[in-house]
């Protein structure tokens, strides 16, 4: 016989909130020594935040350590599952539910354009068997929920009187590259995403910066002399290079200087569309759209334990 617990734990973007946890006792009715007694086993499965601060009648969890939400941060919180030495043993299921994130920032006219926050679940050596593709870094899109919203993230078994806790860390990152661009999971100084487009974007500047210039020293370069014979404007050249390549053709010089003029424009556009100015364009719509969400909702990340009692073979 098995009777499921559901434990709810509430995780929060930046707005505290309680949440139930249900049970606090396993019932069984069976056979025992020819009589029909019910037998009551005891049931502590319980979550919580460390040894100390368990519960199996709710608490408060931010999976954001109370960090800000900004563009490039990052950190991890964790929770801990346990069976309370219960006398029975207990198979539990960890289940994620993102539905509140998963708003729309306006960026294009696609319809899952999220924050751009990521996550990945851990549990140490012995702990749960992380769901796959939950081991490793995931985004807020394409994700396979239940009609609830919930998708399962972790599994796992704990035999009774069991005294161990299961940890469960939820690992999150503001990283836009896994929404536009090519997604980057490095995370060392240097090589992190935005680094990484930062140091583009400062040599496309760089680039610009040097066909502006070249662009400016045309004119210097090939100074016009205009004169009037018979009340009919001559242009010539008096070029500090000679021979000009250009000759005394004002159409050669205003080509070339078009062409110089289209090599800046052309430097222009690939700052406007590199990844650094996209990740800004959408990191701003993402920070308008999340004030907007916790100024409307109470709630952000929820978590949902299940525990399923394994009846003992004999009590």
């Amino acid at each position: 016989m098995k009777l499921s617990y559901i434990i709810r734990l509430l995780l929060i973007l930046t707005l505290g909130s309680m949440c139930i946890l249900s049970s606090t006792l396993a019932r069984y009715s069976d056979e025992y020594s020819g009589n029909d007694t019910a037998l009551v086993a005891k049931w502590n499965f319980r979550v919580g935040t460390s040894e100390d601060n368990l519960h199996n009648l709710g608490f408060t969890f931010d999976v954001f350590g109370g960090e800000a939400l900004e563009p490039q941060a990052r950190g991890e919180n964790t929770f801990y599952i346990s069976s309370g030495e219960s006398d029975v043993a207990i198979d539990y299921e960890v289940f994620m539910n993102v539905q509140v994130l998963q708003t729309d920032i306006g960026w294009d006219n696609g319809d899952d354009d999220y924050p751009p926050l990521i996550f990945y679940v851990s549990s140490g050596e012995n702990g749960a068997n992380i769901e796959d593709p939950y081991d490793e870094w995931f985004d807020l899109q394409n994700i396979e929920a239940d009609e609830d919203g919930y998708f399962r993230i972790a599994k796992g078994h704990m035999e009774h009187s069991s005294a161990e806790l299961i940890p469960v860390t939820i690992h999150w990152w503001w990283n836009t590259s896994y929404y536009i661009g090519t997604p980057n999971s490095d995370e060392s100084a240097n090589g992190n995403y935005y680094a990484v487009a930062l140091e583009d974007y400062l040599d496309l500047v760089d680039i610009y910066d040097a066909r502006v210039s070249t662009a400016n020293a045309f004119w210097p370069d090939h100074p016009q002399v205009v004169t009037t014979v018979d009340e009919v404007e001559v242009v010539s050249y008096d070029c500090t290079v000679k021979p000009c390549p250009y000759g005394e053709s004002d159409s050669a010089h205003k080509d070339a200087y078009q062409v110089l003029r289209d090599d800046v424009s052309s430097a222009k556009n690939r700052i406007d569309n590199s990844d650094k100015v996209k990740y800004d364009q959408y990191d701003t719509k993402a920070l308008e759209a999340l004030s907007n969400l916790e100024d409307s909702s109470p709630q952000s990340i929820l978590i949902k334990v299940t525990g399923d009692q394994v009846a003992p073979a004999e009590l």
